[in-house]
């Protein structure tokens, strides 16, 4: 049984109650616009929470008293869903029934602590601390940099939509790095605490009158202001297609293609628009990998994704530099096929029944859950897993073919090799 309210001004809960598992878990997110000013310091905030408490000081304490919860865990949580940023804490438990003692509530406890009263030095974080985990999340953004598929796509997107929110990557930009100090974060992580709206979400086998009355000790502590307003622009229709490229040493070259929508997760047509996206690069068998890789061996590997918060979908293949234009057109041409309706209904089975499997695979990963409810939530939407695989079985090759005249290309992007 699924259950969403307004707990708190801002704050929500969305409650499973499901006892097909033997842990509960938890997550508590702040939902921020994602702006390059702050993005870089809301996504070192978890990690620096993490690093202890007035109580439990240090990563060594820390899993102890994990460990004393019998086995619990506790990780930060950075992610972005079009142009929100979520950060916040995940955590999950042995259920009580199993370890017969309170566990749920002594892990609240603990991520209270953690949140509410962090280990401190003169009044402000712990400067090592911060400097530490100022060159982890360094370090994470350099990751970007050495995949080139990655750091492709992520090309693709500041080009893209240059001057939109979107523009600016999960885990903020490298150079605002050099801007943050104790002080600085501290007094953010206030403001994040006091004016974000906040998703919590919950599974286990409690009700969510359970649920809500042990979350009450942690509610004492959240300060509440206005809530900084969130949500996401789709942007413009593209008028013209625009290129970018750039050249660095590598083995083979990279394309990806920027396409806009109109669709997002509030659409009519989004499950149309995810089975469109399977056929095409993100599903099994799909066209680029059969016809683009296989067939026409233009490519090492091609695939292609849809981003519904925003409306974008993306097509990328790695090729020789001679074939980059070749491998363009026909990304173009299969999207063109799929348009006009030149598809088997056995390659749209293939398809639906991909994603289906992966709705399936997501019921059965409290993790997963978690980000699709939380994710959904961003929005203001309520969708079920259930809710999205009736919708996906309705859709007919009709409404495929709509939702491929729905995509305008926008953008193309190539990493060339040297």
């Amino acid at each position: 049984m699924t259950t969403r309210k307004e707990l708190l001004p801002g704050v929500f809960l969305t409650s499973i109650q499901d006892g097909r598992f033997k842990t509960a878990c938890f997550s508590l997110s702040f939902l921020r616009p994602l702006r390059a000013g702050e993005a870089a310091m809301n996504a070192l905030l978890p990690s620096v929470l993490l690093r202890g408490s007035e109580k439990t000081p240090s990563i060594r304490a820390i899993a102890d008293r994990l460990d004393e919860l019998h086995g619990a865990s506790i990780g930060g949580l950075v992610r972005k869903k079009g142009e929100i940023q979520l950060t916040g804490l995940f955590a999950d438990c042995l259920e009580d029934q199993y370890a017969g003692e309170a566990v749920f509530s002594h892990l609240l406890d603990f991520v209270s602590e953690l949140l509410f009263c962090p280990r401190t030095e003169h009044g402000a974080f712990v400067p090592e601390l911060v400097s530490q985990e100022c060159r982890n999340l360094q370090n994470a953004m350099q990751s970007v940099l050495d995949d080139k598929s990655a750091y492709c796509e992520r090309q693709l997107l500041r080009a893209m939509c240059r001057g939109e929110r979107y523009a600016c990557g999960r885990l903020g930009e490298p150079e605002a790095l050099d801007k943050i100090d104790v002080r600085t974060l501290w007094a953010h992580d206030k403001s994040v605490l006091a004016s974000s709206r906040v998703e919590l979400f919950y599974l286990g086998s409690k009700s969510v009158g359970e649920a809500e009355a042990l979350l009450q000790p942690l509610l004492a502590h959240l300060p509440r202001t206005a809530c900084v307003p969130v949500g996401t622009n789709p942007g413009p229709l593209p008028q013209e297609l625009r290129r970018f490229s750039e050249t660095m040493p590598l083995a083979q070259s990279r394309i990806s293609l920027g396409f806009r929508t109109d669709v997002t997760l509030r659409s009519a047509q989004y499950p149309a628009m995810l089975l469109l996206n399977a056929m095409l690069g993100g599903g099994e068998q799909n066209r680029l990998y059969t016809v683009v890789r296989g067939r026409m061996a233009l490519c090492y590997e091609a695939g292609s994704w849809y981003d519904g918060h925003k409306g974008i979908l993306a097509a990328s293949a790695g090729c020789g530099r001679a074939d980059l234009t070749a491998v363009e057109q026909e990304i173009l041409r299969q999207l063109a096929e799929l348009a006009e309706g030149r598809f088997s209904q056995a390659e749209l089975e293939i398809a639906r029944a991909g994603l289906l499997s992966d709705l399936r695979l997501l019921c059965d990963s409290p993790g997963r859950l978690d980000e699709f409810y939380t994710g959904r939530a961003a929005e203001g939407i309520s969708q079920s897993p259930a809710e999205l695989a009736a919708a996906l079985c309705a859709v007919t090759a009709e409404d495929v073919c709509a939702a491929a005249r729905r995509v305008r290309p926008d953008a193309v992007y190539t990493l060339e090799e040297v």
